[in-house]
């Protein structure tokens, strides 16, 4: 059986560590584990008692988040604490945002184009009444 290996060019245009980051916050775990240490930081153990997962499943997801650059460990003593670091989304969002961009201006232009369109049609709509009205006028005042 063959394996077949995709490689990135660098500088894919791709924000560094996006492959990371992606791959980190795929898993509900982890993203619990993001939310739970997002304003205040907690051991492995205050994390796993809030898991139905062991402490050394919990210590790896907090490997991933941290290889990811999306939690911040702090050692004091026998204790590691840790901390989300929400600017290492930074790189995910931005990615995000492009396809967010993109289909707003294409909507944009659209509603621009449809409002134009209308716009127009009332205008011709509104020559072509009083054109119509201005004769209607004429053609009266001519049987008088």
């Amino acid at each position: 059986m063959s394996t077949i290996t995709v490689q990135r060019a660098a500088g894919d245009g791709n924000p560094p560590g996006l492959d990371l980051v992606a791959r980190a916050v795929s898993d509900p775990s982890r993203r619990r584990i993001l939310e739970l240490i997002r304003n205040d930081e907690f051991t492995v153990g205050q994390i796993a008692e809030r898991f139905p997962v062991s402490r050394p499943a919990i210590s790896q997801h907090l490997r991933v988040l941290e290889e990811a650059e999306l939690v911040e460990m702090r050692a004091s003593g026998r204790h590691r604490y840790y901390r989300c670091r929400p600017e290492g989304l930074n790189g995910l969002r931005s990615w995000l945002e492009e396809f967010w961009t993109d289909r707003l201006d294409r909507l944009k232009d659209e509603v621009e184009r449809e409002h134009r369109q209308r716009v127009e049609f009332a205008r011709k709509n509104h020559t072509d009444k009083n054109t119509d009205e201005d004769m209607n006028n004429d053609t009266e005042g001519e049987g008088r």
